[in-house]
């Protein structure tokens, strides 16, 4: 099921179009990761970055907002939306942000 939001800017009439796979895909791959043990193991030690940083492609952040650290930063020069979720794991709450 692919669902559709519909934006209108005012100011200039203009319609776009935003698929919700753009919204959903931080928590599905929080939850792929978590599934994977690899979100445990870094709340541990941070020997999974390298494997995570493959999983996750290009244009995001994965942070632990719980120590404030930014463990993996792939983040854009320019970008137009960010599109984020929220995992907690042992007691740590990672944030993961795609840039757009």
């Amino acid at each position: 099921m692919v669902m559709l939001t519909i934006t209108y800017v005012l100011e200039d009439n203009t319609q776009t179009t935003i698929s919700i796979e753009k919204y959903e895909k931080p928590q599905q791959m929080l939850n792929l990761l978590e599934n994977r043990h690899y979100l445990t193991e870094i709340t541990q030690n941070q020997s999974q970055l390298d494997k995570i940083d493959q999983i996750l492609g290009e244009n995001y952040t994965l942070t632990d907002t719980t120590t404030d650290d930014v463990l993996i930063d792939e983040k854009p020069l320019k970008y137009r939306n960010i599109y984020g979720g929220h995992k907690i794991v042992n007691g740590h709450d990672f944030e993961l942000r795609y840039f757009e």
